[in-house]
């Protein structure tokens, strides 16, 4: 048959029905000091909205029962759910207590169009309002498997999966482009570095490079309490998360933020951040940095939990040579030298205080910055060709559920 117009897409034969007769809870334990299962996915390895999982840990770094899942299954962060994390399993391996290990019931649902139907507003939306706790919201999977939702017909779901697995193939092919352009920018960003000499350089921490700021260094995870119900229209605050940062160095593009009413604002002042200002990843995916533009409409950002704010002093150093140094090999190096990789890896706020920064003549930083910044023109208009292709797809799975 003929895929329905999703302009017009009828759906008076679809079934209304419990979440448990579309899918399993996959409950099996798994202790990480006694099994040979070597990989490993925490929720920290998940990015938002997207169904492929990319990162991994290793099992002797975790420790307490986590849960079994298999090639075809689908992790899915029932610990705040405003983080729309539901991606794929394509290994044997192990992942955290706070997911949901779900697997399609194939009778009822075609489990190549499963990993989307999660990814929906329909879904994601109940998840969030059946969660329960305060700073960390979690589902009861007793509670979900009740919830009903509106399914296709299985003659149709295997041509709506196609559809959607091609936009997520454009999506992919866009984010491959990225990577090599990312790459190029590590490169460059080695080369510059390496043309710095001894005698060209004062060697200053993070510390002196803040010293004449106020609330200048300041880190997480900061218990800001903010969940999906908190996030308003464009017309509020907007939030800097785990989710705008990445290892190829972000400058925040403005289509990609959330945001909070003012009110909510003023009351998380203290995480407050604002032009200029450098966002390092505190908790987890380790590495990730930010800049925010000092071309920006906003005056003022909320950092959210699990990410560090510096604010360079202009006139010790250029942000965004700092930045960049941020980015690269050397001081990836550091990091990981100073990272408590006990239970979630993190960074001490006081080690990163201590943190050295190679400071060049002002001029050899302005030249350094003037040709990374035309390779981050480049990087930001990819970016923003993926956000496009990414809201596509999202609208397909709306239109569809």
């Amino acid at each position: 048959m003929s895929l329905p117009s999703l302009q017009n897409l009828d759906k008076s034969t679809w079934q209304r029905l419990p979440f448990g007769e579309i899918a399993q809870s996959i409950g099996e334990r798994v202790d990480p000091t006694n099994t040979d299962l070597e990989t490993y996915v925490g929720l920290e390895h998940i990015d938002a909205e997207s169904i492929h999982i990319k990162r991994f840990g290793k099992r002797e770094d975790v420790s307490g029962t986590k849960l079994r899942c298999y090639p075809g299954d689908v992790i899915f962060g029932r610990r705040r759910a405003y983080q729309r994390k539901a991606a794929i399993c394509e290994f044997d391996g192990f992942c955290s207590a706070h997911s949901l290990v779900l697997r399609a019931i194939p009778e009822v649902i075609d489990p190549k169009l499963f990993p989307f139907f999660l990814h929906s507003d329909q879904f994601m939306h109940r998840a969030v309002d059946i969660s329960v706790g305060g700073l960390s919201p979690t589902i009861n999977w007793t509670k979900l498997k009740k919830e009903e939702f509106l399914i296709p017909p299985k003659d149709q779901q295997a041509e709506l999966a196609e559809l959607l697995w091609a936009a997520d193939d454009a999506n992919e092919s866009k984010l491959i482009v990225l990577q090599k352009i990312e790459t190029a920018k590590e490169s460059l960003i080695s080369q510059h570095l390496s043309k710095i000499g001894k005698d060209d350089v004062e060697c200053l921490t993070i510390a002196d490079l803040a010293a004449k700021s106020k609330n200048s260094c300041c880190g997480g995870p900061f218990g800001s309490d903010l969940t999906g119900k908190d996030y308003v229209p464009e017309a509020g605050v907007p939030v800097i998360r785990g989710a705008n940062l990445t290892k190829g160095g972000a400058r925040f593009l403005e289509e990609e933020f959330v945001y909070v009413s003012k009110e909510k604002g003023q009351s998380l002042a203290k995480n407050s951040a604002r032009r200029n200002d450098i966002i390092v990843t505190q908790r987890g995916t380790l590495g990730q940095v930010g800049l925010i533009p000092k071309t920006s409409k906003h005056e003022t950002y909320i950092v959210s939990q699990s990410q560090m704010k510096l604010t360079v002093d202009p006139e010790v150093a250029m942000p965004e040579f700092v930045y960049y140094y941020l980015l690269s090999k050397n001081a990836l190096r550091h990091l990981g030298i100073v990272t408590i990789s006990t239970g979630v890896p993190h960074i001490n706020l006081g080690i990163f205080k201590q943190f050295p920064i190679p400071v060049p003549p002002l001029a050899m930083q302005e030249s350094i910055v003037k040709s990374l910044n035309q390779i981050d023109g480049t990087i930001d208009e990819s970016q923003r060709n993926i956000f496009l292709s990414k809201g596509l797809t999202k609208s397909l799975i709306n239109q569809i559920f």
